[in-house]
């Protein structure tokens, strides 16, 4: 009974989701219950249906076999193709020994697709692995690189060696951590939004946020040695740039809080460190 239950629901299964997709979620152990219950319930056929049309004889005696044992015996044989010729079937029986033997080759079949699958899995789970540590490791790596330009303008800016036009294209040096913030806004959002995406360890997140707040206090360092230089008014090119910036990371704290991927302890202190850069940055860019 709990077979033919089981049968049942992978046939509603089937017939809610779709042929190929209840394919695709099958597991090894579905595929051997459906497996025993075809030839278990083959086999009970094959005792129950026993007459002059249809029958099974031993080839040693040449007698009908007459118990349930020896009709699922047969049953399982010719499933597994294996045919070791001791039983034989006669009359309409024949059909369904061929058929069950087709049935043998298609579960077979099945079978080897799925370890298949399962090894393509694997391979395909190690290759994102290395994707996905490579875009973290590019996000930390453009980071750094943002700083280190705003340090050596910020130097410049000191010495007065900086050039009046390269003051006129801030902005060029103030693109790209919105470009790094927007890429980094999208790897979160996916990790909070979907199961099948990885998200980023706590150690990666804990330095992407670091290191989104060591930008900051490199952006406000160049604020303040601009206004030490009188060459402020250069700020309200980037204004609405760096509006967007705080915008995008104060959504990126936020999602680092949803995926929990932080220790309390360790996001609070990050949210203080936050608050304090962003409300400084703040003041500069609004400053009248």
């Amino acid at each position: 009974m709990r077979n033919v239950k089981e049968l049942r629901n992978l046939l509603e299964t089937i017939k809610s989701q779709g042929f190929e997709a209840w394919l695709d979620e099958l597991t090894f152990l579905r595929i051997f219950l459906i497996w025993i219950t075809i030839i278990v319930s083959l086999g009970v056929l094959y005792f129950l249906l026993a007459n002059g049309h249809g029958y099974l004889t031993n080839t040693a005696t040449e007698e009908k076999i007459g118990t349930l044992t020896d009709a699922v015996y047969f049953s399982f044989i010719t499933a597994t193709t294996t045919g070791f010729g001791d039983i034989i079937p006669h009359g309409f029986f024949k059909v369904m020994a061929i058929l069950e033997a087709i049935f043998g080759f298609i579960l077979l079949a099945l079978v080897t697709s799925k370890i298949i699958a399962v090894k393509q899995n694997t391979i395909l789970g190690e290759i994102y692995e290395i994707s996905f540590n490579e875009r973290v490791n590019r996000l930390r790596a453009s980071f750094l690189l943002f700083r280190q330009d705003l340090t050596r303008i910020t130097n410049k800016i000191e010495e007065n060696t900086l050039h009046r036009r390269e003051l006129k294209d801030l902005h060029i040096y103030i693109a790209p951590l919105e470009d790094a913030l927007s890429e980094t806004f999208f790897l979160f959002q996916r990790a909070t939004k979907s199961s099948f995406v990885k998200s980023i360890d706590p150690l990666n997140t804990e330095l992407i946020l670091h290191s989104i707040l060591n930008s900051y206090e490199k952006i406000n360092e160049l604020v303040e040695t601009m206004q030490q230089k009188k060459v402020e008014e250069h700020l309200k090119a980037v204004k609405e740039t760096l509006e967007r910036c705080i915008s995008i990371t104060e959504k990126i704290f936020e999602d680092a809080r949803i995926t929990k991927e932080v220790e309390v302890e360790k996001v609070q202190g990050l949210e203080t460190q936050k608050r304090e850069v962003l409300e400084i940055l703040k003041k500069h860019i609004h400053k009248k």
